[in-house]
């Protein structure tokens, strides 16, 4: 099986490949990784987990064995997509 962690919205080719490159040269390390599997806590897993990309992990489990589970970290914020840094707040001040 593989895990993937994508854009919510869908994109171009073009511009999702801009977005992750973005986000890996704003990263301290160039083996940085997006998506970092918790061996520690996955079940009915066989072998080892194989990091596919640094947004996608590959594992193989047996069907007959029963379920797998995979825990997964997500190593980013939506921010890091972007210049801007923080939330927007709507401000509703009024004037007496």
């Amino acid at each position: 099986s593989l895990v993937m962690l994508v854009f919510r919205d869908e994109k171009s080719e073009d511009d999702e490949l801009k977005s992750w490159a973005f986000w890996h040269s704003r990263q301290h390390s160039a083996k940085q990784r997006i998506l970092d599997a918790d061996t520690k806590n996955s079940i009915g897993l066989v072998g080892c987990i194989e990091e596919v990309s640094h947004n996608a992990i590959a594992f193989y489990w047996n069907p007959l064995d029963g379920p797998a589970k995979i825990s997964v970290a997500v190593q980013c914020l939506s921010t890091d997509f972007s210049n801007q840094k923080g939330v927007k707040v709507r401000s509703n001040s009024r004037s007496s």
